[in-house]
């Protein structure tokens, strides 16, 4: 069950909301269906049980979950008078909008492993399988009413951040909050519908993927996805480096990465069934969970580098993991030997 750090959390984070008239959320920069569904369902949460409160959503449009709804642009004026509420981003450096210095009072709930301090108020637990969990118990525990529209974003977040629930973090307390949301009149069929939706497009370039990916020795797939390819398949790229799912958990292969060029810069997507992907992360600008983490490169140039590097990561990851699994079974024999 939720601890007692966490419920005094959830409690502190309530008596917060109620002193302000006015407040601001936001999530991190390419928000994924976790970060938006903590923005919406934390929107709806307080709009259905303080409805005299102004409440705004900052930040970017997550295509994927856009049925949720869209941000808005908060002005300077507002923000200065409001409380801002910053959810599942790690470090200020990747919030959508960066003016919560500027607030009256901040707050962050936030699930990352590597996550800074930098609100008044801080809520980062690394277990919880989700932002949307976190938001789930803050309503449970203050016992806060959850219309429709608030238990479809945070179940969304849920369900996409743990990937259907096949993801590290998700425990018998997911479960218990996840039948919570369904009590609340969340729809499953509904909201799979469109989390679900694939487009011909979508499914071409998803065997585009099966066909171009390459292996490593040492057990790491991994795709490059180039701007041309993305034009191609006529793709955003929220939904092109969602492709990396169809490579992940491919046995003899347990780490699996996808690089994709944005406009800007190209983009990693790290995953592994071992942990210490973030820290890997961090030699190439990035960080995460210990599972699941981002980064990128400066250029093409540097993948043959990346490559090495990760390969290696998996080959040293598989040799801990064989040295872990060889101790524990001495460990237990020796302990039958005793009894």
């Amino acid at each position: 069950m939720l601890s007692k750090k966490s419920i005094k959390a959830c409690k502190i984070i309530k008596k917060i909301i109620k002193q302000y008239d006015k407040i601001v959320l936001i999530g991190h920069t390419r928000p994924d269906g976790d970060c938006y569904g903590s923005e919406f369902g934390l929107y709806h949460l307080i709009k259905d049980n303080y409805p005299s409160k102004e409440v705004h959503i900052s930040g970017e449009v997550c295509e994927y979950v856009s049925f949720l709804g869209t941000p808005e642009i908060v002005s300077d004026e507002f923000l200065k008078e409001a409380l801002v509420i910053a959810v599942d981003c790690g470090n200020v450096d990747r919030l959508a909008d960066k003016r919560i210095s500027s607030a009256l009072y901040s707050v962050k709930i936030d699930h990352h492993d590597d996550s800074d301090e930098y609100a008044d108020m801080n809520w980062i637990v690394p277990a919880f399988s989700s932002c949307c969990e976190m938001i789930a118990w803050l309503a449970f525990v203050n016992r806060l009413n959850v219309d429709k529209s608030a238990g479809t974003a945070i179940y969304t977040g849920i369900t996409t951040d743990t990937g259907d629930f096949k993801h590290f973090g998700v425990t018998s307390d997911t479960f218990l909050i996840c039948s919570y949301l369904a009590d609340c009149g969340v729809d499953v069929e509904e909201i799979a519908s469109y989390t679900g939706a694939r487009t011909l497009d979508t499914i071409k370039y998803t065997g585009y993927i099966y066909e171009n990916c390459k292996y490593t020795k040492n057990g790491v797939v991994y795709i490059k996805i180039t701007k041309d390819i993305v034009e191609k398949y006529s793709l955003s790229y929220e939904k092109a480096a969602a492709g990396l799912n169809s490579i992940g958990y491919i046995e003899g292969y347990p780490v699996w990465f996808m690089a994709i060029e944005y406009p800007s810069e190209i983009r990693l997507r790290l995953r592994s069934k071992y942990e210490g992907i973030n820290e890997f992360a961090r030699n190439y600008k990035g960080g995460g969970h210990s599972k699941a983490a981002g980064a990128s490169l400066d250029s093409w140039d540097d993948l043959d580098r990346l490559l090495s590097d990760i390969d290696n990561f998996a080959k040293e990851s598989k040799q801990k993991h064989e040295f872990s699994d060889l101790k524990n079974a001495v460990e237990i024999k020796e302990e039958f030997k005793e009894s």
